[in-house]
């Protein structure tokens, strides 16, 4: 088993990697456990300025929301997007610069079969993609010099390929050492790849002796660099030899050290920038606390290349739940609603009239606020072209809904949801469409962003009666997917309580929205018996294992059986899903259900409730079906399906044993009975087993 070292941040890849380690990929089950971890927090619709609603968003996009609040130019946002880190589990370092550069030079290549080196059972990543392109831009330059078939080129190529080959491989051979006739640069080139072998080996004090030479060679192009590379060699050092963790903070205490000499050489001021972030890397473990507030500060400053270092070892410490001074984590910690949030919001809100503490009071108030008439007031001069539009009129949506202002609540969301709600990051639309459901003064017009919902299956499930899913103009509002669900669900619901005007109703909306069904609905259609009708459709129900009717059918396992989500429902109690709703405030109501209809879907909801789970009903359906009508051309399909719908155990009813013994025997009563009285059928010959 591998272990990775886990650290803080990302090394900068420059001509030499520093040590990367990076969070291991968490394993789960098959049945689709999501990592949570927020280091996979997508950003790039928070980058671009699509951050919606912030009370929603995860704290890296609260910190970009609070740098678009105060001011992103165009250029600041292209620097920022670029320097984010991706959300990579493992760190891969592109060779493709190298590779390219290297077939200008007649020497056969010496393929970087892996760039991953070990030390005992810790692996990380040795080389990154800083060195392969340092080493490509120095070969093209050498080229620019010599030629691309000269010696001096030929050799200092296999002296490179033996560097890379201490990526994977610390026993590798050192490169050769440079002829004495050998020009200046070629000499000094060798004594700086002869170094970077030693470092990538491993041999960390070697390297560091032989980096330390190469710096006080007044007359080496390498001697900044050597500088720069040799405080990483102590921080390998750190990381990998220590072997206790006194020594492991003095050696990070020396590179520090090193870092704040390179700072104070104004001739080495390129390397600046690298330079500062390896003292954030080395602050992170020797000072956390300090370095906290102090990145707050950095990300509030003109972003450079290193933004995307500083935002992540931002959110890596916050989430350790160090304490904080600065206005940045003061900013996030108030979107997470801790007893004193929205005095602090609207402290420092009343101090400095911003945007950004403008939406975190707003975010955090309940409607009663005294503060809250000036907060509104304000919220109303946001422009449309702002980013925090969204947010500004989401929350005050939400505002006036909780106050009963129905149509007001209305005014907010619609325009937010018309003018792109599927362009809206989720975590901003789904609360948007649930205050439309609410406040809406028709179905339709609250159908058309009910995809957007988390709520749309428990509405349609239990808050909407059968009459309701006939409804052409809501039907047609539905996008197509949505639209295939709904109809899906009522046509079920119609059939297991004899409903067949609405079934009938239904039929030409399931056969345009799952155009699959038609030929198992068209044997539906053709009987007239009622009776009969429902063998036919029972069948299509047993065909189709993502059918539902208490719960909203799943159409992307509607002819399959889903062995992580199960098949069928599950037996569900009948409660009033309206149930303490105050009609004249819309609490959990709607406009368009009034209470007659409430009242209706209740029945129906306690009238399938009384038929049990599926697909045991179905299966008890056709059994008795048989003994009516033993000579129906269907009963042995549907016999056949009964058999194979038992075989496919869903794992979320909690079945008991008994429960579970007793789907096991009627699964046997299928069985026997298809194989006693229709035994030459092609569906008998198709179940040779009743488990």
């Amino acid at each position: 088993m591998r272990f990775l070292i886990q650290r803080a941040v990302l090394a900068v890849a420059l001509a030499v990697s520093l040590l990367l380690a990076t969070p291991s990929e968490a394993c789960g089950p098959d049945c689709g456990a999501e990592e949570s971890s927020s280091w996979r927090e997508n950003l790039t619709p928070c980058v671009e300025g699509r951050w919606g609603n912030l009370a929603s968003e995860g704290p890296g996009c609260r910190v970009l929301g609070f740098l678009w609040m105060r001011g992103m130019t165009p250029a600041d946002q292209q620097l920022i997007a670029s320097s984010i880190i991706p959300n990579e589990p493992y760190p891969s370092a592109d060779t493709t610069a190298w590779t390219e550069a290297r077939t200008s030079v007649a020497v056969p290549a010496a393929e970087v079969t892996s760039t991953e080196a070990s030390i005992g059972d810790i692996y990380f990543a040795n080389c990154l993609t800083g060195a392969f392109q340092q080493a490509a831009k120095t070969l093209n330059e050498r080229i620019a010099k010599f030629g691309a078939e000269s010696p001096e080129v030929a050799d200092w190529t296999r002296a490179q390929d033996a560097v890379f080959a201490h990526c994977a491989d610390p026993s590798a051979a050192m490169p050769e050492p440079a002829s004495s006739s050998a020009p200046p640069l070629i000499r000094a080139d060798r004594a700086y790849q002869l170094a970077a072998a030693l470092f990538y080996s491993g041999k960390f004090d070697e390297a560091i002796q032989e980096l330390d030479r190469i710096a006080t060679d007044a007359a080496s192009p390498w001697k900044g660099w050597a500088r720069l590379v040799a405080v990483r060699a102590v921080i390998r050092k750190s990381t990998l030899s220590a072997r206790s963790e006194e020594e492991k903070r003095g050696l990070l205490e020396k590179a520090r050290e090193r870092c704040v000499a390179i700072v104070k050489d104004a001739s080495l001021k390129d390397l600046h920038r690298q330079t500062r972030q390896l003292t954030w890397f080395i602050d992170y473990r020797l000072r956390p606390d300090k370095q906290l507030s102090l990145l707050g500060r950095v990300l509030l400053e003109k972003p450079d290349a290193n933004f995307g270092y500083a935002l992540r070892d931002y959110l890596q410490l916050r989430r350790q739940g160090l304490p904080a001074t600065d206005e940045l984590s003061t900013f996030l910690e108030v979107f997470e609603k801790k007893e004193d949030a929205y005095p602090r919001a609207v402290a420092q809100w009343k101090k400095s009239r911003s945007l950004p503490w403008l939406v975190a009071a707003l975010s955090l108030a309940r409607g009663t606020e005294p503060e809250l008439p000036e907060l509104l007031a304000q919220s109303e001069a946001v422009p449309k072209a702002s980013p925090a539009y969204v947010a500004v009129h989401a929350q005050r949506g939400r505002l006036a809904l909780a106050a009963g202002k129905w149509d007001a609540a209305r005014a907010e969301v619609l325009p937010l949801l018309a003018a792109g709600g599927d362009a809206l990051p989720w975590s901003t639309a789904q609360p948007l469409s649930d205050i439309l459901r609410e406040s809406a003064l028709t179905f339709d017009e609250w159908a058309k962003y009910a995809h957007l919902s988390g709520a749309m299956g428990g509405f349609f499930s239990r808050g909407v009666p059968l009459a309701r899913f006939t409804d052409p103009k809501m039907l047609e509002a539905l996008n197509p997917h949505s639209r295939a669900a709904v109809v899906l669900t009522g046509w079920v619901r119609a059939v297991l309580l004899d409903r067949w005007d609405e079934e009938k109703a239904l039929e030409p909306f399931v056969e345009k929205a799952v155009p699959e069904l038609v030929a198992d609905l068209a044997k539906v259609k053709a009987r007239k018996d009622p009776d009969e009708r429902k063998m036919a459709a029972v069948l299509l129900m047993l065909k189709s294992p993502g059918l539902s009717a208490p719960g909203l059918s799943r159409t992307a396992y509607l002819r399959e059986y889903d062995s992580c989500g199960g098949n069928g429902w599950c037996a569900e109690e009948a409660t009033d899903f309206y149930q303490g709703c105050d009609a004249s405030k819309g609490a959990c109501g709607t406009r368009y259900i009034p209470p007659a209809e409430r009242r209706q879907v209740l029945a129906e909801r306690e009238a399938l409730a009384k038929l049990g789970k599926a697909p045991e009903l179905l299966i008890r359906f056709t059994l008795d079906y048989a003994k009516r009508h033993p000579n129906d051309a269907l009963v042995p399909e549907a016999l056949h399906e009964s058999v194979r719908q038992t075989r496919f155990a869903r794992n979320y009813c909690g079945n008991s044993e008994e429960e579970d013994k007793a789907r096991t025997g009627l699964s046997k009563q299928a069985f026997q009975l298809l194989q006693r009285k229709y035994a030459k059928t092609e569906w008998a010959k198709k179940t040779p087993y009743h488990y």
